[in-house]
């Protein structure tokens, strides 16, 4: 790597940081989903060895698995359109759990070290994650310093681990494989990028929004763009007919349709249209019909409806960070001046968008979902508090000590708004980049210290403020 002495040192100096962030968010929660999808994955093995798919269902259920097997009683029972295949990597991961525990009568598994082995998968995806962004970078024409700074930028997202380390969702492993699948579409794999696709599309169908900007900018033939899209589909589609007879606990799978709907216009006729399901078709169109494109255009509208789905729906908290890494991508491919420009925005963007989230949403970072460890209650006892497994918010108890703060709450929604658009206007185009450099910021080291200390402030100010140790 052409790489100095100078910038190695800075940049152990960062993925210190930075794994210090990982460590204590992974270490310290054990969100409700997180021990549930883990149960889940394994509860797919018993399935298997037992001949009981019909009970993929069934067996997914509160009062089944949250006794039997681990799973949190407050965690929803699985969604009747989910599918085996969404489990497959997590299944793989979670075979030596099911191992241990299936044949020697245990089947108890919502245990720490369970838990914490299913974090470290998480981990691990979001390792390849920053990889392949890193790899992106580079094919765009981005130098080793820069393909090591959009990897950090995963790497240290707020919102990254907001998903990851404190909900423990799965949306780090869906869309690792849909930065795969662009990357291997950018160094012209064509039939990788259909199969990467296909595997992305299986575990979640939201990201066909992005992979099928991708291929409308580089396949012009609508034929062969329809077969690309139902062979992305085909493995969800297929379960869907086999599993049509099984008994569902519930009717479908709500939260995608709440996604495209929540956002409405009114129409003369019934009903509403979805602003996002407009703005997706018509970026379709625009993108099919655009004859010459760049990897970096393609890059570009891929991430566009990962930003719209992340700012113009109702998705869960831990849901709207599918955008950062295509973020990350778009701030370093270009190699002109203006990186610190960029990286100051997007780390005032990650500290504002993580305070953001906890505005109205109670939930994130909340004592309530500490981890039932003894070091935790040994700090809780020492320091004198009694908020273990209380149910405080972090943003909930700052707004307590600084009612202030709350009237700036419209402020701060309208600065992350108007980062996210500066973002876009600048990474369009290099003339864009060029222009933005005329600001003449520097700093690049100390923002790449700010972004990588705001999980690690975060934890500090929920100790403080939620949990009250000091």
């Amino acid at each position: 790597m052409n790489i100095d002495k100078h910038q190695k040192i800075f940049f152990i100096i960062i993925g210190i940081l930075t794994l210090i962030a990982i460590i204590s968010i992974h270490i310290t929660f054990n969100y409700m989903d997180t021990q549930t999808l883990m149960v889940w994955s394994v509860n797919n093995w018993d399935l298997l060895a037992e001949g009981r798919i019909s009970d993929f269902y069934t067996d997914k259920t509160v009062g089944h698995l949250g006794y039997e097997r681990g799973a949190s009683w407050e965690a929803p029972n699985i969604e009747g359109s989910a599918s085996p295949l969404m489990f497959i990597p997590q299944m793989l991961w979670c075979f030596p759990i099911w191992v241990t525990h299936y044949f020697n009568g245990n089947t108890y598994i919502g245990t720490l070290p369970c838990v914490y082995w299913y974090k470290l998968f998480l981990i691990l995806m979001t390792g390849l994650t920053s990889f392949f962004t890193f790899r992106i970078v580079r094919k765009l024409g981005g130098d080793d310093k820069r393909g090591i700074i959009a990897a950090l930028l995963v790497l240290g997202s707020s919102e990254v681990l907001l998903s990851t380390g404190y909900a423990g969702q799965d949306e780090i492993v869906y869309i690792c494989f849909t930065i795969l699948a662009v990357e291997r579409l950018i160094s012209d794999k064509y039939r990788q990028f259909i199969i990467w696709s296909t595997v992305a599309v299986t575990l979640c169908p939201l990201v066909i929004l992005p992979l099928a900007t991708a291929l409308a900018l580089r396949q012009k033939n609508l034929l062969r763009v329809i077969a690309a899209l139902f062979l992305m589909l085909l493995p969800s589609g297929l379960w869907s007919v086999l599993s049509h007879n099984m008994v569902r606990t519930s009717e479908g799978y709500p939260h995608i349709p709440n996604v495209f709907d929540y956002i409405g216009l009114p129409l003369a006729i019934y009903g509403k249209a979805s602003v996002l399901m407009i703005l997706f078709v018509l970026l379709l169109f625009f993108c099919f019909i655009h004859r010459e494109s760049s990897n970096r255009q393609l890059i570009w509208f891929s991430s566009l409806s990962l930003i719209w789905l992340s700012y113009l729906t109702n998705s869960y908290f831990y849901r709207l960070m599918l955008y950062i890494p295509f973020m990350a991508i778009m701030i370093c491919a270009d190699n002109s001046d203006d990186l610190d420009l960029k990286v100051l925005l997007i780390t005032v963007l990650e500290y504002a968008r993580f305070f953001a989230l906890g505005i109205d949403n109670k939930i994130v970072l909340n004592t309530y979902y500490t981890v039932d460890a003894g070091w935790v209650k040994a700090i809780c006892t020492r320091a004198g508090s009694d908020k273990y497994l209380a149910y405080d918010g972090l943003v909930e108890q700052i707004f307590i000590a600084h009612p202030s703060l709350y009237q700036a709450a419209g402020i701060l929604n309208g600065l992350i708004i108007a980062i996210v658009l500066i973002l876009l206007w600048i990474t369009w185009s290099h003339e864009n980049e060029e222009k933005a450099s005329v600001c003449k910021i520097r700093g690049l080291n100390i923002y790449l210290i700010a972004y990588a200390c705001c999980i690690p402030i975060y934890m500090l100010m929920f100790w403080h403020y939620a949990m009250k140790c000091f």
